[in-house]
């Protein structure tokens, strides 16, 4: 009766071991064949507490420390046939020194009988993977079956050949063994009989369900998936949010997000989602400061990982708090020249339990973000290069104006040094000033006081057969008229005292701006009532050296005919740039412009040439005559570029200090 009992727990444990057995045999033959198929994309460690993935790229060390552990043997060859690289598992085959096999070339290791087939082998395997029979010779002259399979991987930039030998006949050895501890159990133990035969029905049942286990896993490996998954995204917003939740499915963890870096000081930058998720649902993006946080360190490659205790480690960044986050993981992004562009992280809060599971994951998705984020830059780049090259031509275009006036100006300037010495120019002058105060007498008084005696005359002889309302309008019409010939009469007076008394001339270093806003101020009522937007685009600390007085009369003309010939809701925009020694500054109106014509007598005397929107407003010509006085009195000087319909800008300049030549 014990003997029975005896028996049957030996049988029970005997049981077991043969299932654990078979269990490893299978789990060890899949891993091979997929192995030799080349199907493996990364290997994967598990244990109760944790899954570590090795990457085909990134892990390396791990893969070779790996293949060290295997019962087959793996070798490296080169093109010359030389092993680069073999296990200690070969070596053991060969009953040799591991120093003696790498090195070595493979073929000194084959038997005789299988060269032939070896040389086949090796000639298809550099073409395509390749499973065959060979005899391997040991030490002591040992022949040694063995089932080769061979194929091709690149290694730093060269392309080898990786063979995985299995022995054949410890295969065999052990599958005898398991046979004849079967055949002893059946011999033996006739009861459980039954029993074995359900056993093997389970065995076959197990090892079929962890082959499917095996190859699901395989065939859904996360880089293939991944892969798919993101390859067809056009829409940067879509990406990004799939992104997110894809991780926060597979890591379970409470928060993912993908930020920008963006600057917002000099010194000093924040971090801007462009997608968020919380508890794996998508949330409104957040922008939070950089500096004393985990991801300040992220971006800075210092340190990517922080499991635990992360508010500990960082108790002044509010985001931390803010989330209640006791771990974090976070991967820096780079752009193409190797500068943190933004970072991808997941905080947790929890402790993160298998966080070099996750850093893996955020380094393989890392790259695909770049790409994404690069791609992205790019498109802005190109609209923005697009829009600066129309800039640059539409400078191009006025500084080959600006050249062009410069050059005339140079032209000029010769022209007036050459005489400096003598008195012709200023006789010249008193002569053209004389002849254009003449011209304006006989043309813009002459003639409308010709009309105001004629309208009086008329009144005179025709009062007492009028009646009062064709009076009332007569006297109008005079009294209009003697008005304006009165200011005509003012700007004249005006510009010949310019001309000829200096002692009301006191220059002085002054603020831009300042002028500029009493003349606004002052027309504002006028540019109201014809609906004009008055605008001004100085830097402050823009200083003149001019005369007060002259300055505001300058200022005023120009935007005062600026009112008057623009269109309703109109603008007139004035603007300042300052070079070594000056400042030229614009005065742009949108109204009905001027022809070439206009633009090329409009600062002589000669009122004959205005259009007919001109002409009723006669102290037009005088005024700007007045500007140009004072202009070159003050050292600066003037010019109008306009188009007909579109509208013109003035453009005058004046000196930054006192000029040297200037009394």
């Amino acid at each position: 009766m014990k003997n029975t009992e005896r028996n049957s727990q030996d049988t029970q444990n005997l049981k077991k071991e043969i299932e654990a057995l078979h269990l490893k045999l299978s789990e060890a033959q899949i891993t091979i064949d997929l192995i030799k198929a080349g199907n493996i994309d990364a290997l994967v460690e598990a244990d109760k507490n944790r899954i570590k993935i090795f990457t085909e790229k990134t892990a390396d060390q791990n893969y070779r420390t790996i293949v060290e552990k295997m019962h087959e043997g793996a070798v490296t060859l080169n093109q010359e046939g030389i092993i680069l690289y073999s296990n200690s598992s070969f070596a053991e085959m060969l009953e040799l020194p591991l120093q003696k096999v790498i090195g070595a070339k493979f073929s000194s290791f084959i038997a005789d009988a299988s060269e032939t087939t070896f040389n086949a082998l090796l000639k298809k395997g550099w073409e395509d993977n390749v499973k065959g029979e060979i005899h391997l010779n040991g030490n002591k002259s040992i022949v040694m079956p063995v089932l080769l399979s061979a194929s091709t991987f690149m290694l730093n930039e060269h392309l080898v050949l990786s063979i995985i030998l299995t022995d054949i006949s410890i295969l065999n050895s052990v599958q005898q063994e398991l046979k004849l501890s079967s055949s002893h159990l059946e011999q033996n133990i006739t009861e459980l009989a039954n029993a074995n035969k359900e056993i093997a029905n389970q065995n076959d049942e197990l090892q079929q369900k962890n082959q499917e286990i095996a190859l699901s896993f395989y065939n859904k490996r996360f880089l293939t998936q991944f892969s798919e998954q993101f390859s067809t995204y056009a829409s940067h917003n879509d990406f990004f949010n799939s992104m997110v939740l894809y991780i926060s499915d597979i890591t379970r963890l409470d928060y993912v997000l993908v930020g920008e870096m963006k600057q917002f000081t000099e010194e000093d930058f924040l971090i801007r989602t462009v997608a968020i998720a919380a508890a794996g649902k998508l949330v409104e993006n957040i922008e939070y400061p950089l500096p004393h946080g985990p991801c300040e360190q992220v971006t800075r490659g210092t340190s990517y990982s922080y499991p635990e205790n992360c508010r500990g480690l960082f108790p002044k960044n509010q985001t931390l708090v803010q989330f209640n986050v006791e771990g974090y993981i976070g991967y820096p992004l780079y752009d193409i020249h190797g500068a943190a562009i933004g970072l991808i992280a997941v905080m947790h809060k929890k402790e993160i339990e298998d966080p070099e599971t996750v850093t893996s994951i955020l380094k393989i998705v890392a790259k695909r973000v770049e790409a994404e984020m690069e791609r992205i830059r790019h498109e802005k780049l190109l609209a923005e290069s697009n829009k600066a090259l129309q800039e640059k031509y539409e400078e191009l275009e006025n500084t080959y104006k600006d050249l062009t006036f410069q050059i005339a100006e140079k032209k000029k300037r010769m022209a007036d040094l050459s005489i400096a010495n003598t008195n012709v120019k200023e006789l010249e002058e008193l002569v053209a000033h004389k002849d254009s105060i003449l011209a304006i007498l006989s043309h813009d008084l002459r003639s409308p006081l010709a009309g105001i005696i004629g309208t009086a005359e008329f009144l005179k002889s025709n009062f007492e057969d009028m009646d009062n309302v064709d009076i009332k309008e007569m006297l109008d019409l005079l009294y209009e008229s003697s008005h304006k010939e009165l200011n005509m009469l003012d700007y004249l007076v005006e510009w010949a005292r310019i001309k000829y008394a200096s002692d009301v001339f006191s220059p002085t270093k002054i603020e831009l701006l300042e002028y500029v806003g009493k003349v606004f101020e002052t027309l504002k009522d006028t540019a109201a009532l014809n609906t004009i937007n008055l605008h001004q685009e100085i830097e402050e600390n823009t200083t003149v050296f001019a005369d007060g007085k002259m300055l505001l009369s300058i200022l005023q003309n120009i935007v005062s005919n600026a009112i008057k010939h623009s269109s309703p809701d109109g603008k007139i925009t004035i603007t300042a740039k300052r070079t070594d020694d000056e400042v030229i500054v614009e005065i742009k109106d949108t109204g009905i412009g001027m022809s070439e014509e206009i633009q090329k007598n409009l600062f002589t005397p000669q009122m004959s040439s205005l259009t007919e929107e001109r002409k009723d407003d006669k102290g037009a010509g005088i005024g700007l005559l007045l500007v140009k006085g004072f202009l070159e009195k003050n050292g600066g000087r003037i010019w109008v570029e306009s188009v007909e319909g579109v509208g013109s800008s003035f453009y005058f300049t004046l000196p930054i200090n006192s000029p040297l030549n200037k009394i």
